[in-house]
């Protein structure tokens, strides 16, 4: 089955949400420039990615992405988009964690509820580069 993490990774980059039919959104809020008082070091601004599973409806952003990059049709980029949901339910019902290179780590905790570890090697902030 092919992995979604990819497209995923690159629609955070250029938008705010990227939402995987069915199973949730990634949402990106920005976050401003810190400085650390007791080390002297200073992090630029980045977006901070969080999960949101109650983010469903399909908006097309996603099955364009793998559409395009994958030289499908849409019809055929929404059935891998399905696949890819089922098994990461099916890990996560079955207690494994769902890794997203480049996102982050999806997991249940003890009450059934998603939890969501970013990637915080990752800054999807474009504009913090240059």
């Amino acid at each position: 089955m092919m992995k979604l993490d990819p497209h995923i990774s690159s629609l955070l980059y250029e938008h705010d949400c990227v939402i995987v039919p069915e199973f949730g959104g990634f949402v990106a809020n920005y976050s401003p420039a810190k400085i650390h008082p007791t080390q002297h070091t200073f992090s630029p601004p980045s977006k901070n990615i969080v999960f949101n599973k109650n983010l469903k409806n399909n908006d097309g952003l996603l099955a364009n992405q793998v559409a395009n990059a994958e030289k499908t049709n849409y019809t055929e980029a929404n059935k891998i988009i399905n696949g890819y949901v089922d098994i990461c339910n099916n890990d996560l019902r079955n207690g494994k964690k769902v890794i997203i290179d480049k996102v982050g780590i999806l997991s249940l905790d003890v009450e059934r509820n998603i939890q969501f570890d970013p990637d915080r090697t990752i800054n999807y902030l474009t504009a913090s580069f240059g």
